[in-house]
């Protein structure tokens, strides 16, 4: 009988042609895949070219906002917007100079203040300021500070006298009676050892104790 034919000699199956569809796929997707890429490209230079211009405009906003940031000793006490106030007062007497416990003392201890009544319902009459407490100054009874009625006063209360930093602030709260520190009119002050308040008709002397 005749031999079976070997593998080498059994021919091979024809192939299946390829269709229209699959190679139309074939075509549309080897495109899109090459319009992503060349979006993705165009992606990493424009980012690139982009990074200097945002850097510059960052720099340039946060320089903007520290020039605008206002430093706090500059601002009016409570927030208020800066009134009127004296120039070229006479400072206080300096201090004589001591031991270094004695200057560590006074620094450590906030000073208090006198407030004496030199012209007035109540002249000669002094009042203390402490150094951790607000006072109010008029006519009125609910005034830490009274002074007496006197005749154009009809506001209650007519200042506020309030400790900051080692320092005492005078703020005038009755704006049609006439407020003179030194001569020179105010509406808010740094008080000074020694000066002279005229406060409508009343007279007074501020006095800081060490």
């Amino acid at each position: 009988p005749p031999r079976p034919p070997t593998l080498r000699q059994r021919p091979r199956p024809p192939r299946a042609p390829i269709g229209l569809a699959t190679k139309a796929f074939r075509g549309i997707a080897g495109a899109a895949l090459a319009a992503l890429l060349a979006a993705a490209q165009g992606l990493g230079r424009g980012w690139r070219a982009l990074r200097p211009p945002m850097a510059d405009a960052w720099r340039a906003v946060t320089s903007a906002l520290r020039a605008r940031a206002v430093p706090a000793a500059s601002r009016s006490p409570q927030g208020r917007r800066s009134p009127r106030v004296r120039l070229d007062l006479p400072a206080g007497p300096t201090r004589a100079k001591g031991s270094t416990a004695t200057m560590a003392a006074s620094r450590s201890a906030p000073p208090s203040a006198r407030l004496t009544v030199l012209e007035g319902p109540l002249a000669g009459k002094a009042f203390h300021l402490r150094p951790d407490a607000a006072v109010t100054i008029g006519p009125g009874p609910d005034c830490d500070i009274v002074l007496g009625a006197a005749p154009g006063v009809t506001a209650a209360r007519i200042a506020r006298i309030w400790p900051r930093e080692d320092r005492f602030m005078l703020h005038v709260l009755a704006s049609e009676l006439p407020a003179f520190v030194q001569d020179h009119p105010l509406v808010w002050v740094v008080l000074e050892d020694g000066d002279l308040l005229e406060l409508g008709p009343y007279r007074l002397r501020f006095e800081v104790i060490r």
